[in-house]
């Protein structure tokens, strides 16, 4: 039984495979870079992580550029201050794209609900590259989806 959190390769395994993991895999992977301070694999492009932080509200909790079956590529999120009702709007919204899994998961550390959209498109490859450069507008997108829940 879990007693915390999964970790975001933890949480973009289950998203894809909807199976918990049977270990979790820690730590960042190689060869990586550093944005904005932080570390990030160096198949992400600068476009794509401004893009990503430019959405407003958004808290990008982790991210991944994807490696295997083990370490899908995935974005994990939160907009504190949303509805459940309007987080699970979110994610199957997200879930509509192809090649795209997304999950409302987890309270994380930050105690904020996280949602997590994978891929099994790595950055780095043709079509991964085509996923990521869509994927801030597709959550552009989704978030507007999500903010008309309620009105």
């Amino acid at each position: 039984m879990r007693t915390k959190p999964l970790n975001g390769h933890g949480m973009a395994f289950l998203t894809v495979t909807g199976r918990l993991p049977t270990e979790q895999t820690k730590g960042r992977t190689t060869p990586s870079k550093q944005w904005e301070g932080e570390w990030v694999d160096a198949d992400l492009k600068d476009r794509w992580l401004a893009d990503l932080n430019s959405i407003p509200e958004i808290e990008i909790v982790s991210i991944c550029g994807g490696h295997d079956i083990w370490r899908p590529a995935h974005i994990i999120f939160c907009f504190p201050g949303m509805s459940d009702e309007q987080q699970d709007t979110l994610a199957a919204a997200l879930h509509t794209y192809p090649g795209t899994w997304a999950l409302r998961g987890e309270i994380g550390k930050r105690k904020h609900m996280r949602i997590c959209m994978a891929s099994v498109f790595f950055a780095g490859t043709p079509i991964g590259n085509i996923w990521w450069l869509k994927a801030a507008g597709r959550i552009r997108t989704a978030v507007k989806r999500a903010r008309q829940v309620g009105e």
